[in-house]
Formats: C-alpha cells, structure tokens, sequence
C-alpha cells in the first residue's frame, strides 16, 4: 500500500537486464564553414568536431574527401596521402578537432563543395563512426 492507502501495481515479471555501452562508437557534433556559409576565409580552416577522441591516422585508412568548385565544375578526389598534399592537417583539442587547412588557396568569391565520399575515422579505443558517408558542405569564399 501506497502511505495514502491505495493499493500498489504489481511489478512482478517486468524486472529487465541490459548493459549500457561504455564506449559508443563517435560521432561528429558540427562542421564550419556550415552548409551555405558566405564570406568563408579562402584559407580555410574547414573543421570537423567529433564528441571523443579520433585516431589521427585513420583519417588517411580508406578515407575519400571529394572538393568541388560548383562554379566551374571541376572537382578532385583525395584519398590517402592526396589528402596531405591538398590539405594541412592539425588535429587539436585531444583529437576532438579535425581542421583541414588548403595548401593553396582557393578562388574569391567562388562556391564550393567538400564531399566525404567514405571513411574510416575511429575513436582512440578503435571504434568506428557510421553514417558520415556522403556527407557534404557547400559555402562561398569571400573577396581578395
């Protein structure tokens, strides 16, 4: 009996079981430039922040970044070691951070598009992240 008096549900039969994962595979939380940014710095950085702690190496394991100038079309896909010559990469915040720096810079005022076309990121405990293929951004670099 409840202290009011009323008599109490039986519980009997709904005792459940289960574990928790202690370490859930990552996951991005944001990117910048964000989709239709205007006036981004021709000098990047682009940067993906994930919500733990991201093997750097695995960047370079089975990873392809696709970069597109929407304005003239042409488009080059990186895997590997490519992505190393194109980009300066800088991992910060305990391996939270991806910022990918141009070697080059881009075009003024010119729409462009970074595409993950695959990868294999994984957190520092070996977990893989899923659903993060085919994702893109698409924003417009600012004047000289």
């Amino acid at each position: 009996k409840s202290l009011d008096g009323r008599y109490l549900k039986s519980y009997l039969g709904t005792y459940y079981e289960f574990e928790t994962d202690e370490d859930p595979a990552p996951k991005v939380l944001a990117f910048e430039p964000v989709n239709g940014a205007t006036q981004v710095s021709r000098n990047g950085p682009f940067i993906i922040y994930f919500d733990r702690s991201i093997e750097p190496e695995s960047l370079y394991e089975n990873t392809e970044l696709e970069v597109v100038s929407v304005d003239s079309g042409l488009s080059i896909t990186l895997t590997g070691s490519s992505i190393r010559t194109f980009f300066s990469v800088i991992w910060k915040n305990e391996n939270t951070e991806l910022r990918l720096v141009p070697n080059r810079t881009l075009s003024p005022r010119t729409a462009y598009q970074i595409r993950i076309k695959k990868c294999s990121f994984k957190s520092s405990s070996g977990k893989a992240i899923s659903g993060l293929e085919n994702f893109w951004t698409q924003f417009t670099t600012g004047g000289m």
